[in-house]
């Protein structure tokens, strides 16, 4: 064993994963000892233990209908060629033919599951929140009802990129390997990309709109016809529906508020606040009184939990919420 593992070769040790799901016993020796006698590396075997064991894998396979048609394919191009070949030569080149196809599906089915085994797949339900650290030392924090998806191998590599649909906070670290720096891309649901250079930044993807705002740094938020640059304290907007793209100046900090149980109101109607509701905790909202759809306020409201934030919705804007079930009922307030 060497005095020295990266993070990637960590991953992909049969042994080192063998020592962290303990499926062999010879492999938990071996590591246990060398991790004794290497305590330096403790930081990057843990890292490298959590993503193991503590995200969930995407599993993928060859459906039944794939394989049919690979071997439709084989024996079609078998029939074409065999007409030019004597009666023994034929015999030989279809022991060949089969061989080679047979290495063949076990590399494509090999391959398949090497691939799916680094896609790392995390969820959020309806108000949940997670923090997490990327591979390659980038933070993360996702809100509810959201998803990030991304490949390790990647991800600490030279084009980092994750998929993300919902809303996020990112946070992410510079990187450069042999002396050329690692871009790092956010894809979204909606169809634009966020061209990150190292930075903090909030990004909300539902709904067939894309919200980006800039704390720190610079990113480059592209679309199929155009990139629009963001400084600090800049605002993006996209909808996949019409097109547009616009930008604007913004208190960006109120934008990522949510992370730290708190959220921003500035002049927000309680039409937007309904969406809020609905998109983070799963709620069906139900205005008994359409007027209310248009009433706005402006401050600050703590959401450490659901029934507070409800609270604080009611005496804000004077209204009443019943909740039955899955439904919120918005009503006039009636004292």
């Amino acid at each position: 064993m060497k005095n020295s593992y990266s993070l990637h070769e960590l991953l992909e040790s049969e042994s080192f994963q063998q020592y962290v799901k303990r499926s062999d016993v010879q492999a938990v020796e071996q590591w246990t000892l060398w991790l004794a006698e290497h305590p330096e590396q403790g930081e990057r075997i843990e890292g490298a233990r959590k993503i193991i064991l503590g995200i969930q894998f995407k599993k993928k396979s060859l459906s039944m209908e794939e394989i049919e048609q690979a071997w439709t394919n084989v024996e079609r191009s078998i029939q074409e060629r065999s007409y030019s070949y004597p009666f023994g030569q034929r015999s030989y080149y279809y022991s060949v033919i089969a061989a080679t196809i047979s290495l063949l599906m076990v590399a494509i089915a090999s391959w398949w599951v090497y691939s799916a085994s680094y896609q790392m797949n995390i969820k959020t339900d309806y108000g949940e929140t997670k923090s997490l650290r990327l591979p390659d030392g980038s933070e993360v924090t996702l809100n509810a009802n959201s998803h990030l998806s991304f490949d390790v191998r990647e991800l600490i590599g030279r084009e980092r990129k994750v998929d993300l649909e919902g809303e996020a906070y990112f946070h992410v670290v510079q990187r450069s390997i042999e002396g050329l720096r690692s871009s790092f891309n956010v894809n979204t649901e909606e169809g634009g990309t966020i061209e990150v250079l190292g930075t903090s930044f909030n990004v909300q993807n539902r709904r067939d709109y894309t919200q980006v705002v800039l704390e720190s740094g610079k990113v480059k938020f592209k679309t199929e016809t155009k990139a629009t640059t963001l400084e600090p304290g800049e605002m993006i907007e996209y909808s996949k529906t019409t097109q547009k793209v616009s930008k604007k100046n913004v208190q960006a900090e109120m934008y990522s508020a949510w992370k730290d149980q708190k959220l921003f109101f500035d002049d927000t109607p309680l039409s937007t606040i309904a969406i809020l509701l609905e998109d983070t905790y799963g709620f069906k909202i139900v205005f008994e009184d359409e007027q209310l759809k248009t009433m706005k306020i402006s401050g600050e409201v703590t959401a450490k939990n659901l029934n507070t934030l409800l609270q604080a919705v009611e005496k804000l804007f004077r209204i009443s919420i019943t909740r039955q079930d899955n439904t919120l009922r918005f009503n006039s307030y009636e004292p």
